[in-house]
């Protein structure tokens, strides 16, 4: 009788019980509730649960037994899967439940005058991928469809584990890590996000380490609309979105989990013995390109362990920033780096960082043998960045991992090559920060471009210590 009750609860509908939409950015299990992010994820999960079942259980931010058991009871109220975790199917039925603008989204999110082409993995690469009752199955087949169109939509199936990637190697570089699921080298407008419920999951499994590349031409960058958006990426081990010679890309939305050596090792992590190091770079990578706008995503847990004589502990940054122009970095909640989070590094210039929340950022001030610390780290090889804006931003603690971690000192920035960009924290002169998307990449780079050799901190909040 109290299982057949507890069934009947599961299905009720939820309105009315609870009061906000419940969109958990990516799976929980067992004894996640490490950190800020995933313990506010796990307190929403057992909130819902707890409302949803009219019990009292601890909602303190750790996935307990007791949090698996009583997933298992709604997964199998609801005909899913029953793995105890609050995975992809689980995370989507929680949002069709709790948000109520969910059942109103239109089952296809392409701009007007883009052609849709659908991707799940029950579909069938022979099919022509145009409606939602025909998808193709791989992220090569939709882009070879793509290819023959004026203004493609790539649109894959929310809620899917997309793991069937070939791995393509970078046409201009030969490094183990430029190796992706996803390559774009055409200069034609592209759109790439979920459809249906929740969002699509793509998973590396070690063939292709890096997932998706844009790649135009250096010296006359590609022109045209790029979107990347409302897509989760889970365990790569070396870049997640790289942009190459391409102007104009907006990466919104997107949701960046366990990236790095510590997630998925290449078997090498004491030598060099098997061969090149795979390492994390750049999560975000964007080089030689201008007018890029990376907003509202979530990244976390970004992680080299590489070991040996060339440790790359701090080498891995959320946004690595090479010769680009006219950048914004906005909006965005960062977590869990073990090297600093934002480098723009060799020349770029006019880049804006504001409204971010950046949370265990680089090694710990004192930390042997590593140089790149902080939050932002300011490389001046082959020339200093300039007209950096860093404005508005939450920044909280270094990377540490441990019970030793309390009093730990997170260092504000670094630098190499150049001097006087870590001196004054402070406002060094008047200026309005966006605050919010750009529509316009023209009027932005206009509005928001800076004088060259100039660097502004305003209104930042910062507290070092764990």
């Amino acid at each position: 009788m109290k299982k057949l009750f507890l069934s009947i609860l599961f299905l009720l509908p939820v309105s009315g019980l609870l009061a906000a939409c419940v969109d958990l950015p990516g799976d929980l299990g067992l004894g996640d509730g490490e950190g800020p992010v995933q313990q506010l994820a796990v307190k929403q999960l057992q909130t819902f649960l707890n409302e949803k079942v009219s019990v009292t259980a601890p909602t303190l931010g750790f996935y307990s037994r007791l949090t698996t058991k009583i997933v298992k009871d709604f997964q199998t109220a609801n005909s899913l899967p029953v793995t105890g975790r609050a995975d992809s199917a689980t995370r989507a039925k929680i949002k069709s439940l709790t948000c109520s603008d969910v059942a109103s989204l239109p089952v296809t999110a392409c701009p007007a005058n883009y052609t849709p082409g659908y991707v799940a993995t029950g579909g069938n690469d022979n099919a022509t991928g145009v409606d939602v009752s025909s998808p193709v199955k791989t992220l090569t087949r939709a882009r070879n469809i793509a290819a023959g169109l004026a203004k493609p939509c790539i649109l894959l199936k929310g809620g899917d584990v997309f793991t069937n990637f070939p791995g393509e190697q970078h046409p201009a570089e030969t490094s183990a890590n430029s190796r992706y699921a996803f390559i774009w080298k055409i200069n034609k407008p592209l759109v790439m996000t979920s459809y249906g419920f929740g969002r699509a999951i793509l998973r590396s499994l070690g063939v292709a380490p890096s997932a998706l590349l844009l790649v135009g031409n250096k010296t006359r960058h590609f022109t045209a609309p790029v979107e990347i958006k409302n897509l989760q990426f889970e365990k790569w081990q070396a870049r997640v979105i790289s942009i190459s010679g391409w102007s104009g890309v907006k990466v919104l939305d997107n949701v960046v989990d366990s990236v790095g050596t510590k997630y998925l090792g290449d078997g090498g992590t004491a030598n060099n013995a098997d061969g090149p190091r795979i390492y994390g770079d750049g999560v975000f990578y964007p080089k030689d390109s201008d007018h890029l706008l990376f907003d509202g995503n979530v990244m976390r847990n970004m992680v080299n362990n590489t070991g040996g004589k060339d440790n790359k502990y701090d080498d891995i940054h959320a946004f690595y920033l090479t010769r680009v122009t006219d950048v914004e970095i906005s909006n965005n909640l960062i977590e869990n780096c073990s090297g600093p989070m934002i480098k723009p590094s060799k020349g770029s210039s006019n880049i804006d960082i504001h409204n971010n929340k950046l949370i265990g950022s680089g090694p710990y001030q004192g930390q042997s043998s590593y140089d790149q610390l902080g939050f932002v780290r300011l490389d001046g090889d082959s020339g200093c960045p300039s007209g950096i804006v860093i404005a508005n931003n939450e920044m909280s603690y270094p990377y540490c991992v441990g019970s030793s971690c309390a009093g730990k000192i997170a260092p504000r920035c670094s630098q190499v090559k150049c001097s006087g960009f870590c001196s004054n924290p402070a406002s060094v002169a008047t200026r309005t920060v966006n605050g919010g998307r750009v529509s316009d990449y023209k009027n932005y780079a206009k509005n928001y471009g800076d004088d060259p050799g100039t660097v502004l901190w305003q209104d930042n909040v910062f507290n070092p210590a764990r």
